[in-house]
């Protein structure tokens, strides 16, 4: 199975979720979001407000950057033109809205951007000595966008969706760029695609249906040897007519004298 194939059953995924009503109403406000900000930020007044609101370095006190994280989303990523950013949450998001539900891309876009966050700050303070340090002038480096949290919810939608070819492909793109250009974001996007992928194997097993067991089709095609049972026949009641042999020339006379009641004439028999 190529790559591609793999791509058309991801897109077939999206139009059945489309048909079934589900739409991605959530990607196309973030998205909108995300280009209004942009525009919003080039405003003298607001702009200088609109940072320090989301502006994210690893340097800032704990209780400061985690207040941070939310508005940090919508703020441009230095490295990534707004429409590059617009464009991957509305596409990766609301794809993942139609097929995996809105309230589990919430769940997994969240944990992954949060994690993203912190991950980049305890490699910073504890990591030094080690394959995955980072350099301490790092941690003044602006840390804002939404690709950690599109990366995670990327990954979970591939992995429930079972398209293992894509998987790899994206967890290799990730590896490579990690190690050519090493830095914040590099980390960043691993930590995202780890919980995605995590995410992804729990959908999995969450949805997996039960086995049953085999049915032997011999026993549904043979017909029974068994003689089917007829139910029981009831037999009709005859009545029986006994004349004494001195009533037998009454009866006779009185037959002829009166109408019979088998001769439809109204009379009841006696």
């Amino acid at each position: 199975m190529r790559p591609s194939t793999d791509l058309g059953r991801l897109l077939v995924s999206a139009r059945r979720g489309w048909r079934t009503g589900k739409r991605p109403w959530l990607a196309v406000v973030l998205s909108v979001m995300t280009v209004l900000v942009s525009v919003f930020l080039h405003n003298p007044d607001l702009g200088h407000s609109m940072w320090r609101w989301g502006d994210v370095y690893a340097s800032l006190p704990l209780g400061t950057e985690l207040s941070r994280i939310p508005m940090s989303f919508l703020l441009p990523t230095p490295y990534l033109p707004i429409w590059g950013a617009a464009a991957q949450v509305l596409v990766v998001i609301g794809i993942g809205e139609m097929v995996l539900g809105r309230w589990l891309v919430v769940w997994v876009a969240v944990v992954g951007h949060v994690c993203a966050t912190l991950t980049t700050r305890l490699v910073i303070e504890f990591g030094q000595g080690t394959a995955f340090a980072l350099h301490p002038e790092l941690a003044r480096a602006l840390d804002t966008g939404p690709s950690a949290a599109v990366t995670a919810v990327g990954a979970c939608l591939l992995v429930s969706l079972r398209l293992h070819r894509l998987v790899f492909l994206l967890c290799g793109a990730l590896i490579v760029s990690a190690i050519v250009a090493p830095g914040i974001d590099g980390q960043e996007h691993l930590v995202a695609l780890a919980c995605g992928l995590a995410f992804g194997v729990m959908d999995r097993y969450r949805h997996r249906q039960p086995q049953r067991p085999p049915v032997d089709v011999r026993l549904i095609a043979a017909p029974s040897s068994a003689p089917a049972e007829s139910a029981p026949q009831r037999r009709p009641r005859r009545c029986r007519v006994t004349t004494r042999p001195g009533e037998a020339a009454v009866a006779s006379s009185t037959a002829r004298a009166k109408p019979s009641c088998d001769q439809g004439q109204g009379v009841p028999c006696r």
